[in-house]
């Protein structure tokens, strides 16, 4: 037992059962409230319940206390005194339904620290604060009404909106949302919660009844007024009169809008904003006149002696100011930002021009060729020099503009066979002199002098036929403008053959040149303008007090602020007028905005060249068979003089990089099985299988110069009256960014009386489809139908965009000839579509 000790007479002990503090709080708010009552003093006991409380003691667990005692503990409900008592619950509170009412009266309610209310969906009680009573009101008196009207009550929702704890000496803890708050500032916000949900907060003043008094005369004064400021500056005085909130500083722009309207789209001058230091696109410099205010913001009352601006007093109260001169005499609260572009607003106006740029090239070609058959074996000797020499450009037929750099490309590309006029070799040269000879001295053909047999010789120039033709169908090679072709042996089942070639190699170029030049500044405008003198007039009445009033006497005045929609805010004022009540009863926060801006405005050029480059190439070729198998295999090198150039395109400085040297190299691997039916000495069926293994490679491969790797499957199938041919096939094209595999079907039906159909079907991004059909009328002409859902392109490996076309077909053949026509007509979505095309048979 332990007395209270004289020197300590009072003691301040916080004992909580549990062993935190503030329950409804997060953990570090509730060590944060125990320290904080700690250092105030307090004895703070946690996990300690009171065992003994007296008048003159207080016993705890082992402890005790004599002496006054001061009991300060949580809330209990206060017992009714009817019959029959109310059911209590928790606390002494009474039980409530979740409507607030109690379980067995339907027209009473409990509501605050008496009732005994829970969260709804969980089992705890609330606590019993304010908020949750205050919202506990609102909602009885909304169930009261729905009774009224003989609707059912609606069950009572609490909505949390935060818990504030003050805990002495202007601190306080609080959680509100995800957000936890300690010290001055939650103390701070809860004394202004309080001050705000406290009722009759708002004082109310009445005016002494004088019947002997002396009348007072009124004045009415505003800034509509036609008197002007004057009267309101005779009638009232500094302490009495209304008082504005002026929220930012101000600045005289005299110099600035001198002379010009305050309305968008008016021009400002240049030399008005250099002299204020305002430069589009630079920052504001600290030392110019928008940095020396004439008015700060603070709360001013409108007296002459208690406004620190003349002229901005003078604006805001004299009504005889023309509208002009107070727009550009004076601006309130000018508030500036940075002088800087924004994110401009762009609008395009496109011009449109499509060009089409052709090679036109015309040449002398010179083929000599010199084939040798072996004397007695069934061989031959084959050697070729052809040279194409001619002059080639490229321009635009429309303009008759001629694209020097490309045609620089196509001139070398055409003169590069030249070489082979050096290179003569000795079988052809001896060749050639020998028939030269043999012609000028009239002599007939000599009949062959080697003794293979026709049949033999026809079967050596028929695999001579296919290593040609499989060495054109690899090439790389657009257009040969010279070659060298020798074979190292010629069999009727076998072939090798090599070629050095030279000329144009085809190339898809996708270019695009920008030129953007600086734009050209536009006249400084008024973009937008507001101002508070035509969204917020002062309007406000007063009168005349006396000030000498006798001591026995008392005075009192009413000052009115009246805004422009009616609203009226009143400051009672009482004898002696040198005080004024603190707050402020009427104000006005106004302010200025004005927004400068100018249109800007460039020129630019933009041009896009995609389509072929045709450049100087050398190529070798290596081709043979050997009875079904077939080979053949090139490769090369390109240059261009002028890779970033072409058509419309001077600078390639947005397009894709092409490089001014490349490689290049394909191959075809096929071998072919022939299987023929008999009916004794005839042929009844010819069946002709063929895989086939194609490869294709760039060095600088791109979207448009893919590189290739195809497999594809060939059977055909001829009897009599009939023949049919089908070919699938896949494919894989890729470059350096991408891959992508193709699969795709061709098929052909044709009939000894002249039908023919024609259809393929590939499968790549989307997929295409061609159905064709002609029907022969007699031994030149031939007519017919098309339809596909594509329209054909002529850049690189995507060929075609999608898009319905159909139309008619028309082929005719010249007579005695191998040379054809053929000619398409059609429609391709909206536009009208030909389609012209030449073929040679050999």
């Amino acid at each position: 037992m332990e007395p209270l000790a004289a020197k300590n007479p009072s003691r301040i002990l916080l004992v909580q059962s549990r062993d935190r503090l503030l329950p409804d709080l997060p953990d570090p708010l509730a060590h944060r409230a125990a320290h904080h009552l700690r250092r105030l003093g307090v004895e703070v006991r946690l996990g300690t319940t009171v065992e003994v409380l007296a008048p003159d003691r207080l016993a705890l667990a082992g402890e005790t206390w004599h002496g006054a005692v001061v009991w300060t503990a949580g809330l209990v409900g206060a017992p009714l005194l009817c019959v029959p008592a109310p059911e209590t619950v928790f606390k002494q509170r009474l039980a409530v339904r979740d409507t607030l009412q109690l379980p067995d009266w339907d027209n009473v309610y409990a509501i605050g620290d008496l009732a005994a209310a829970k969260v709804r969906d969980r089992s705890e009680y609330l606590t019993g604060v304010a908020p949750e009573a205050l919202q506990q009101g609102v909602h009885v008196a909304r169930n009261l009404q729905r009774q009224r009207r003989g609707a059912p009550p609606q069950p009572f929702a609490y909505l949390d909106k935060g818990r504030l704890a003050v805990i002495g000496g202007y601190g306080a803890v609080g959680k509100i949302g995800p957000v936890s708050l300690s010290g001055f500032w939650p103390w701070l916000l809860w004394f202004a919660v309080h001050g705000w949900y406290l009722p009759g907060a708002a004082p109310a003043i009445a005016l002494p009844a004088r019947p002997n008094a002396t009348p007072i005369t009124p004045a009415i004064g505003n800034t509509n007024s036609p008197t002007g400021g004057g009267v309101n500056f005779d009638r009232l005085t500094v302490t009495n009169a209304p008082q504005v909130l002026q929220g930012f500083p101000t600045n005289n722009l005299q110099g600035l809008f001198a002379e010009v309207p305050l309305r968008p789209g008016q021009p400002v001058a240049e030399a008005a904003l250099a002299a204020y230091g305002l430069t589009w696109g630079q920052p504001q410099s600290e030392t110019t006149p928008l940095s020396e205010f004439t008015s700060l913001p603070g709360v001013k009352i409108l007296q002459p002696e208690g406004f620190e601006n003349r002229d901005l007093l003078q604006l805001l109260t004299d009504p005889t100011l023309s509208p002009l001169t107070k727009q550009r005499y004076y601006l309130n609260s000018l508030f500036w930002s940075a002088f800087a572009a924004r994110e401009p607003e762009i609008t395009d106006r496109l011009t449109t021009e499509t060009s089409l740029w052709q090679r036109v090239y015309i040449s002398r070609p010179l083929n000599q060729t010199l084939l040798v058959y072996g004397e007695v074996a069934p061989t031959a000797q084959y050697t070729n020099r052809f040279v194409n020499l001619g002059l080639s450009g490229v321009a635009n037929l429309q303009t008759g503009q001629l694209d020097g750099r490309q045609s620089v490309n196509n001139l070398v590309g055409m003169l590069l066979g030249g070489v082979f006029l050096a290179v003569n070799p000795a079988p052809l040269r001896e060749g050639l002199q020998e028939a030269r000879s043999q012609q000028e001295a009239g002599a007939a053909f000599a009949p062959l002098t080697t003794q293979v047999p026709p049949a033999t010789r026809r079967a050596i120039n028929q695999r001579l036929n296919e290593s040609l033709f499989y060495g054109d169908l690899v090439s790389g090679l657009e257009q040969v403008s010279g070659r060298l072709a020798f074979s190292q042996s010629l069999e009727p089942n076998h072939s090798s053959l090599f070629q050095v070639r030279a000329g144009l190699h085809r190339r898809v170029l996708t270019l695009s040149q920008r030129d953007i030049p600086e734009p050209t500044a536009g006249p400084t405008e008024i973009a937008s303008v507001r101002t508070s003198l035509d969204k917020f007039p002062l309007t406000f009445l007063g009168a005349t007090v006396p000030t000498n009033l006798p001591s026995h006497q008392a005075e009192a005045a009413q000052v009115v602020a009246t805004t422009p929609d009616g609203r009226e805010f009143v400051q009672e004022l009482g004898s002696p007028l040198t005080t004024v009540p603190v707050g402020i009863q009427r104000s006005i926060l106004a302010f200025d905005r004005i927004e400068l801006g100018r249109v800007d405005r460039q020129t630019a050029r933009l041009a896009d060249f995609r389509g072929f480059a045709s450049l100087p190439s050398l190529e070798a070729a290596w081709n043979g068979s050997s009875n079904g198998f077939q080979y053949a295999v090139n490769s090369g090198i390109w240059f261009n003089v002028a890779p970033n150039a072409a058509g419309p395109v001077a600078d390639n400085n947005r397009g894709a990089i092409e490089p001014s040297l490349g490689a290049f190299g394909s191959a075809l691997v096929n071998w072919s099985y022939v299987q023929v039916e008999r009916e004794g000495d005839h042929v009844t069926a010819v069946t002709y299988n063929a895989p086939i293994l194609r490869m294709a490679w760039n060095s600088a491969a791109t979207p448009d110069n893919n590189n290739l790797v195809s497999l594809a499957y060939a059977f055909r199938r001829q009897v009599q009256g009939w023949e049919f041919a089908l070919t699938p096939g896949a494919a894989l094209v890729f470059d350096a960014a991408e891959s992508r595999g193709i699969a795709f079907v061709q098929g052909n039906f044709a009939t000894f009386g002249g039908l023919e159909v024609n259809g393929s079907i590939e499968s790549d991004r989307q997929v295409f489809w061609r159905l064709e059909g002609t029907q022969r009328l007699g031994p030149q002409w031939a007519v017919g139908g098309y339809a596909q859902n594509f329209r054909e392109i002529v850049q690189g490996i995507d060929t075609r965009v999608g898009g319905t076309a159909y139309g008619l077909t028309v082929k005719y053949t010249l007579p005695q000839s191998r040379l054809g026509l053929e000619s398409q007509v059609g429609i391709a979505e909206d536009s009208v579509e030909a389609r012209f095309r030449g073929s040679l048979r050999f």
